[in-house]
């Protein structure tokens, strides 16, 4: 996963960039944002596999908000950067990419829909 230290850092170089304010917002929405997909039940963790995880995470990132202005943006930059991680690209327009994370932040797409639409434009 990513560090709390690496996110704030990834979130104020995308935010210096295009000119957004940095900044944390709510604290306990972070704290929350980055346990999700680390959460598990009875010794099984909750999101199995990266594109699990890295859906978990990107919904609590837009949900949540915890930093002032970015939301979003850090959200798909952290998704993006962890299914690198294990070696997946995401192959869609950016229209489709930005309907997808609209669609978050306007609560039309949840936890499984993000799952499904990552299933759909993966590549190994």
């Amino acid at each position: 996963m990513i560090a709390r230290e690496e996110l704030i850092y990834l979130h104020e170089m995308l935010n210096e960039r295009f000119f957004g304010d940095t900044g944390i917002r709510d604290e306990r929405g972070l704290s929350a944002a980055l346990a999700r997909p680390l959460a598990s039940f009875g010794g099984e963790d909750l999101y199995q596999g990266p594109v699990e995880k890295a859906a978990a995470l990107t919904e609590s990132l837009v949900k949540n908000h915890p930093f002032h202005e970015g939301n979003t943006r850090t959200a798909y930059v952290v998704m993006k950067l962890l299914l690198l991680e294990h070696g997946f690209k995401i192959a869609a327009t950016e229209e489709e990419r930005h309907s997808l994370m609209l669609d978050i932040a306007t609560s039309r797409a949840d936890y499984s829909r993000i799952r499904e639409w990552l299933e759909q434009h993966l590549v190994k």
